[in-house]
């Protein structure tokens, strides 16, 4: 929830920027960084959660060794 709050508030910088007429060309750039580092953090836990699903289907579809009555 951190990222997504902080990539909101530079949106906001941003725009006020915009409006002054000022240069925002590092601003952009930290977005930028954010936007990237927040898309990393997505496709790894999709990867991990792609793992995770592989991982529980082998263990249903896995035959279970039966028991015997000695």
């Amino acid at each position: 929830m951190k990222a997504a709050q902080r990539i909101a508030q530079q949106e906001m910088v941003i725009g006020r920027l915009r409006l002054k007429g000022s240069p925002s060309g590092l601003a952009y750039e930290l977005l930028g960084r954010l936007y990237d580092d927040q898309r990393r953090k997505l496709d790894r836990l999709k990867l991990i959660e792609a793992m995770v699903e592989v991982k529980a289907q082998s263990c249903m579809s896995a035959p279970r060794p039966r028991r015997t009555l000695a």
